[in-house]
């Protein structure tokens, strides 16, 4: 799938603040504007993470190929530090987020999942992946059109544009 990339502008830059959700709960990172948006892979050392069950070659597959071509708000709150590598010399950042819109929900997840998965061991849930693996083989209207349905889309208007929450 080929998704659009719109440019950041950046609102705060705190390097040393990760923001925890736990998986499945509302992630509100993005404030009020969008839709409900579920949280995950927004782990953090202080919290215990799911590491129990399969990560599918499917998945691992649709993830990379969505993420070098991610759709972005044209807005981030910072950049996200893996706080899990213990003796890592040189920090893990990511500054994106992967929006997966499925028929009945919109999962957000920071760019570090794979990374969270393939060093540390994390297993998103099933319906994530299966969200996931879905959403790799939609053209870039059909998931314009599934970002639009979930208000999702509204993180890229301009402040001043935006409708009220």
């Amino acid at each position: 799938m080929r998704m659009l990339s719109l440019p950041l502008r950046i609102l705060r830059h705190n390097a040393e603040a990760m923001t925890h959700f736990a998986d499945l709960d509302t992630c509100t990172y993005f404030g009020p504007l969008c839709g409900p948006l579920l949280a995950i892979g927004w782990l953090d050392c202080e919290y215990p993470y799911n590491k129990g069950g399969t990560v599918t070659a499917a998945f691992v597959a649709a993830l990379d190929k969505m993420f070098p071509s991610a759709w972005q708000p044209s807005v981030f709150c910072g950049p996200h530090q893996c706080n899990l590598c213990e003796t890592s010399t040189k920090p893990v950042y990511g500054v994106y987020n992967l929006f997966v819109p499925t028929k009945d929900t919109a999962y957000v997840a920071p760019f570090l999942i794979k990374h969270y998965i393939d060093v540390h061991g994390y297993v998103p849930p099933a319906e994530f992946q299966t969200g996931v693996i879905e959403c790799a083989e939609l053209t870039i209207g059909a998931y314009m059109r599934a970002l639009i349905r979930h208000r999702v889309d509204r993180l890229a208007i301009p402040p001043a544009q935006r409708p009220k929450p």
